[in-house]
This record gives structure tokens, sequence and C-alpha cells, in this order.
């Protein structure tokens, strides 16, 4: 009798929670991340024998071998074809936080600056935000790539013919070329005068909204 309870109870429990949608979901995911790294482990024993076979080691020892190729926008850390691979990896990634860092606040900008146009009481000016607006939304990324991709292939020169505007910039196929900015001595005084640049107007600005607030009073 006690056999027969306990054979009778377990199924009941099993049953019970497999009924629990909690519990199930629980145990589903478990088992899906299981399959999930058995076959990840698979590919890796896969990809190691076939390396050890062709005499090659899984390593990350290649990090440390020069790059031989070279790195045409590296404004953080210099890099020439003779540093090694992992130093281009820094490089890259420094590049990629720049681009990112860049495009989140010049995005910001723009969406703000183009959802104010897009209210505004001109119709020629609310009309151009939104065809801008509809062109950049509807159409997937993957097609503004190919266009903006073949605009610098197709259309543009190569560096050699380079189109160049009042010889200071210059639009070639391999990108566009401008003035790096060179701070000598002397260039704190602009960020003083920039500094009180600010400062008046924030000053002026809040004298003037005193002021009308004053005059509202008055008036009232």
């Amino acid at each position: 009798m006690a056999s027969t309870a306990v054979t009778t109870t377990q199924p009941m429990l099993l049953l019970r929670l497999w009924r629990n949608q909690e519990y199930r979901s629980v145990f589903i995911q478990i088992m899906t991340m299981l399959i999930l790294f058995t076959f990840l482990g698979m590919i890796g024993n896969n990809v190691a024998n076939n390396l050890e076979k062709a005499g090659k080691d899984f390593s990350f020892a290649f990090l440390s071998y020069p790059a031989g190729y070279d790195i045409t926008f590296q404004p953080f850390i210099s890099f020439s074809p003779t540093d090694t691979h992992f130093r281009a990896a820094i490089v890259g990634l420094l590049n990629t936080l720049l681009v990112a860092v860049s495009g989140v606040i010049i995005a910001s900008i723009m969406g703000f600056t183009m959802g104010i146009l897009r209210l505004s009481n001109n119709w020629l000016v609310s009309k151009l935000v939104y065809v801008f607006l509809e062109f950049t939304r509807n159409i997937p990324v993957l097609l503004h790539i190919f266009f903006v991709y073949s605009i610098f292939l197709y259309v543009l020169p190569v560096p050699k013919k380079a189109i160049s505007l009042s010889d200071t910039v210059f639009l070639t196929n391999r990108g566009f070329f401008i003035p790096s900015p060179v701070f000598e001595d002397g260039f704190g005084y602009v960020w003083l005068a920039l500094l009180l640049a600010i400062v008046a107007v924030v000053s002026l600005s809040s004298g003037n909204v005193k002021i009308r607030i004053k005059l509202e009073r008055t008036i009232r």
C-alpha cells in the first residue's frame, strides 16, 4: 500500500507542477537554455577539432601580432600598420564610441528641432519637415545605407580628383576631409570669452523674465 501511494503521489505532484503556468514557464526556459548551450558547446568543440587538424591554435595570441593594415580615422590614439591587432581593436572601439555618442547627441538635437518645426504655422516649413521625416522613418535603414554607399562609390571622385570647396573641404569616395582644429597659445581666451558670453546671455534672459513678470503684475 505504501509503494502504491508513493507511485500515485509522484505523478500527481509532477502533473500539478506542469499545470502551474509559473513553474511550467521556468521549466521550459531551463530546458531551452540547456539545449542552446549544448548546441553552442558542440559548435565550439567542432571548431576546436577542425583548428587542431589544420595545425592552428584556438587562442588570442594573434592580438599581439602586427596588424599590417592602416586605419585612416584615429582621433584619440595613433596607429600604424606595425602596431598590433589589439591596438587596432582599441582604435576601432574608440571610433565606434565616438560615432555612437555623436549620433545620440546629433539625433536628439535634430529630433527636437524637427518636432518643433513640424508644429510650425509656416506651411512650407511644416511640409518640408513632414516629407523629410516620412522619408527617413518609412524607408528601411538598409536602403539608406545602399543609397549613401552608392553616392560615395559612384558619384564622388577618387582622392586624386577630389572636389575642393575653397581648398578647405575635400569630397571623395573615401570620405569627407576637413581641417582639424589646432589649439595654440592663447586659445584659452576664446573659451573664457565664450563662457562670459553664456553667463551674460543667461543673466540678461533672467533679467528680462523678471521685468516682464513685474510689468504683468503692475498691469493687473
